[in-house]
């Protein structure tokens, strides 16, 4: 629905065009501003205060008893009035059974192992509601001593106040260790110096169940939970509406030698957090030498900072997985919407999203500066940037790299860098500069739109493109709708399509728009556009570019996209481009194999982003669904038919435990019988055209020939430890050679 809404608005006005000059001197000042930008984030305030003040003093213990864990009941009509007491007198190891629906005035002070439980609806209470401990504003809510195994459960906590660690919670301090499990709390109303809600030291751990940490306030950092050298683990939990200088959600650095981790696994939400004051680093996040992982729904949304909108990162590692896990929605009025990151990784894993961030600078999805982002079938779209790189900015050295990574992809467009502004200035879907890298594989760059460098923006940086497709960006200031290479970038790449780059997808934009720069493009693809390449001097090769462009195997023609008016850059049966270059890629823009070979098996690669794979093969009767015999083998199990139409197959099929039946001859429907024939020709591969291990496996009409190896033509097990049972019908098996049964080889313990 979102791109549908994108589409259908008018495009922006165009702006003037510039000069050299003017463009040079925008990318030096920027220069100046990454420096600055940088010194700000160097430049900690951690206060050495933090962790050091003696923590409040235990009370008196009792002597320890050698009983069994026993419950001790505290409310009206029970055996303890208050908690405080009930905590003076329970041994380790003991829960406190606390009245429920009622609000105990204390602040607690707990120096042993024990389970606090809300909720109680014994002795005179009858209710099963949060109990609320209201610390008062006269200091922490809840203080636990280091090296204590707590947990927590029912709980509401709040009105804690303190100049100090910990409004809400204050766990572990001074020496640190031990752990706290929470379970149906609710952190909510508290203040602090360090951690409004939630203070964690050193090396200490927090796991949270249903736990909810909203409208706290921390004076310096951590307004909803601060990690001092800690750990945190939450589930079905928000951290919500907190507010602090930095980190207003969760702040965390690496304390003496104490790395902070915050793993948020399955339906955690980090929203509504603000840094707007003093640094104004991470809205949602601060992290310093730490680590932080999302997935299974959790997501970081609707924050705001100066800086790191959603998340802020020095020298950490943030991981998001699967496609229902988000950054998006967050606001910075400087740098980095969704993310700021200095020195850091940021990995977008299995359909994660960077999804709608705002930046009033740069980087409307990320800021990178030294860091690398790892985009694996990942969606970064609809950010926007009031100056530089919509989508990403990046800077120092970065590495920005987007592909499939090992994912499965259904269809197209799994990796997206898409719908992206850089208002002002330059490099609607990524901006580099400075030495850093940007490498997309199987990316679909698409509708973003910058005064310069509607789809990218390269300075002094190398882009690396296979498989990639460019189209319908656009840059108002008429320079580089699909790709403004500055001087000293470089762009390398092989099976790229760039098509349509301008407003509304129109036929009068530029592709690609070079200065002081280089470009080496093979099998590839630039039509519609007014201007293909602007410097003739640049190394491309078996390609198709509109208008010509001196190389080898060039050509210039109308490619046959299927649709491109509504975005379909897939070739038609009769495209030209098909079978035209000789070496290629073995994968195409949707992740299918190439080459299918079609007419021309001495150069089997197609031009651009796309390998044509019209359907020819189907299974068990379901019409044609798959462009090789091989793909279908891939896809079928154990006992399946695959019906094979009439043609040529340039391929060698592998079919290895499966029991299979092939069976050609058949109309282009795959379902009706034909006359022939089907042919499956291995002249351009290696080895045999039909290898078959551990199988039985029935192959009929069909035209078998191009194969070399032992069992050219058919193999059927050459090895001592496989057998198989290949019944053969109707079979030519001709034109083959090989060392031992060019035509036919049947191995040990094999029946044909």
């Amino acid at each position: 629905a979102h791109r549908q809404v994108v589409m259908a608005a008018p495009p922006p006005p165009a702006t003037a065009p510039m000069s050299l000059a003017e463009e040079e001197a925008i990318l030096q000042a920027q220069a100046a501003l990454d420096a600055a930008s940088r010194a700000r984030a160097l430049a900690f305030h951690d206060d050495p205060a933090e962790n050091n003040a003696p923590d409040s003093p235990a009370p008196l213990q009792p002597a320890q008893s050698s009983a069994l864990a026993a419950d001790l009941t505290v409310g009206a009509g029970c055996t303890y009035a208050t908690i405080g007491a009930a905590i003076a007198a329970a041994n380790p190891g003991d829960t406190l059974l606390i009245e429920g629906g009622v609000t105990f005035n204390e602040n607690l002070v707990i120096n042993k192992n024990l389970t606090l439980q809300g909720g109680y609806d014994g002795c005179a209470s009858a209710s099963t509601a949060r109990t609320t401990i209201d610390g008062n504003a006269s200091g922490p809510v809840v203080t636990i001593q280091a090296g204590l195994s707590i947990t927590l459960t029912h709980l509401n906590l709040t009105n804690g106040n303190t100049g100090m660690e910990g409004g809400g919670i204050r766990f572990a301090k001074n020496t640190g260790t031990g752990t706290l499990n929470l379970s149906n709390v609710h952190i909510y109303g508290n203040t602090a110096h360090w951690g409004g809600g939630l203070w964690a030291g050193l090396d200490s751990d927090v796991t949270g169940e249903n736990v909810h940490i909203y409208d706290n306030t921390a004076i310096a950092y951590g307004g909803g939970v601060r990690l001092y050298g800690g750990r945190a683990t939450f589930t079905n939990s928000n951290i919500y509406n907190n507010t602090a200088p930095r980190g207003a959600g969760v702040d965390g650095t690496r304390e003496d030698g104490f790395a902070p981790a915050l793993n948020l696994p399955s339906s955690t939400d980090i929203y509504d957090n603000k840094a707007l004051t003093g640094d104004g680093f991470g809205g949602g996040v601060y992290l310093r030498q730490g680590t932080i992982s999302l997935a299974d729904g959790s997501d970081i949304y609707a924050n705001n900072a100066i800086d790191g909108g959603g998340a802020y990162l020095i020298t950490s590692t943030l991981t998001i997985a699967g496609d229902a896990s988000e950054i998006m929605l967050n606001t910075a009025t400087g740098n980095g919407g969704g993310v700021y990151a200095l020195g850091s990784t940021v990995n977008l894993d299995d359909s994660a999203a960077l999804y709608n961030n705002t930046a009033g600078t740069s980087g409307g999805g990320a800021y990178l500066d030294n860091s690398s982002l790892w985009g694996d079938k990942a969606l970064i779209h609809y950010n926007t940037a009031t100056s530089f790189g919509g989508g990403v900015y990046a800077t120092n050295g970065s590495v920005f790299d987007m592909d499939l990574g090992g994912y499965p992809c259904i269809g197209s467009r799994c990796s997206q860098l898409s719908y992206n502004t850089a208002s002002s200035l330059y490099g609607g879907g990524v901006y580099a500069r400075d030495n850093s890298t940007v490498d997309l594989h199987q990316t679909f760059v698409e509708g973003n739109a910058a005064n310069y460098g509607g789809g990218i923006y390269t300075y002094q940086s190398p882009v690396y493109f296979y498989n990639v497709l460019v189209a319908g960006n656009n840059a108002t200031g008429g320079t580089g709708d699909g790709a403004r290479l500055y001087t000293g970038s470089s762009l390398t790449g092989a099976h790229n399509t760039f098509a349509h780059n301008d407003a509304a997808g129109a036929t009068t934009g530029r592709a690609i728009d070079i200065s002081g720069a280089t470009l080496a493009l093979s099998n590839s693809i630039v039509w519609g556009h007014a201007s293909s390449i602007n410097d003739a001097g640049q190394t491309v090769t078996c390609s198709n570019i509109q208008g010509s462009y001196a190389g080898a195997g060039n050509m210039d023609v109308d490619p046959l996209f299927v649709a491109p008016a509504s975005g379909d850059f897939h070739l038609q049966a009769a495209s030209p481009v098909i079978d035209r270059c000789a070496t290629g890629e073995t994968l195409d823009f949707d992740s299918e194999p190439r080459p299918v070979v079609r007419e021309r098996p001495a150069t089997p690669y197609d031009m651009g982003a796309d390998e044509f794979s019209e359907p020819r093969v189907g299974i068990n009767g379901g019409g044609c669904a798959y462009g090789t015999v091989s793909q279908a083998v891939a896809a079928a199990a154990s006992g399946d038919t695959l019906q094979v139409a009439e043609g040529t197959y340039f391929e060698a099929v592998d079919i290895n435990n499966k029991d299979l039946t092939i069976v050609g001859n058949y109309e282009n429907d795959c379902i009706t019988p034909g006359s022939g024939p089907t042919i499956l020709d291995a002249s351009y591969h290696s080895g045999s055209a039909v290898d078959i291990s551990n199988n039985v496996v029935t192959l009929r009409n069909l035209r078998i020939t191009g194969g070399d190896s032992i069992g050219g033509g058919v193999d059927a097990d050459a090895g001592l430890d496989h057998y198989s049972q290949v019944t053969l019908d109707n079979i030519r098996i001709t034109g083959n050679s090989g060392s031992y049964g060019a035509g036919l080889y049947v191995g040990t313990r094999s029946v044909v």
